[in-house]
C-alpha cells in the first residue's frame, strides 16, 4: 500500500495509522511503514566553482559521499566468483548503520573525519537543514505488510 501526497509528515501520520490498523488484520505480518523519517541528514551546498577548480563536478562529491555513508556497492559492484561452486558474491565495503546515527557520530569515525575535513574546503554542511524553498514534492509513503 503506499500512501502519497504534498504533505510529507500528514502523509506519514496517515500511514502509521494504516499500518496500526493492518496489524489486527488477521494474517498481517510485518506490517511497518518503509520510510523512516527520523534517520540523521547531511546537507551541503556545495562550491561548484571550487570543486571545478579541481578537476571534479559537484556529483563527484556526492558520490563520495555516498559511498563514504552508505557502501562502496551503491556506486561501484564488484563480484567474487568463487571458483569451487561458481558462485558471485557481493563485496562491499560498508560502515556499520549504529556507528553513524548522527552527524557528530560521522565526524568521530576515521574514515569519514578526514573525508569530512576535505569536503570542507568544496562545501559548507550545513547542520540544522535549510528551510525547504517551496512545495515538497509529492513523496510516497509505502506500508510493507
Amino acid at each position: 500500500m503506499a500512501v502519497t501526497g504534498a504533505n510529507q509528515p500528514g502523509n506519514y501520520v496517515v500511514a502509521q495509522k494504516l499500518a496500526s490498523e493492518m496489524r489486527h488484520i488477521p494474517g498481517a505480518v510485518d506490517v511497518h511503514v518503509q520510510q523512516a523519517f527520523d534517520a540523521p541528514t547531511l546537507f551541503m551546498d556545495i562550491d561548484r566553482t571550487r570543486v571545478q577548480s579541481v578537476g571534479m563536478q559537484a556529483r563527484d562529491v556526492a558520490q563520495n559521499v555516498l559511498v563514504s555513508l552508505s557502501s562502496s556497492f551503491q556506486t561501484a559492484p564488484t563480484f567474487w566468483l568463487d571458483p569451487q561452486n561458481g558462485i558471485n558474491y557481493n563485496i562491499a565495503v560498508q560502515t556499520p548503520q549504529y556507528r553513524i546515527d548522527s552527524y557528530q557520530a560521522l565526524q568521530t569515525l576515521r574514515s569519514t573525519a578526514a573525508f569530512l575535513a576535505q569536503l570542507r574546503k568544496f562545501c559548507k554542511i550545513l547542520s540544522p537543514p535549510p528551510p525547504p524553498l517551496g512545495p515538497l514534492p509529492s513523496p510516497t509513503t509505502t506500508l510493507s505488510p
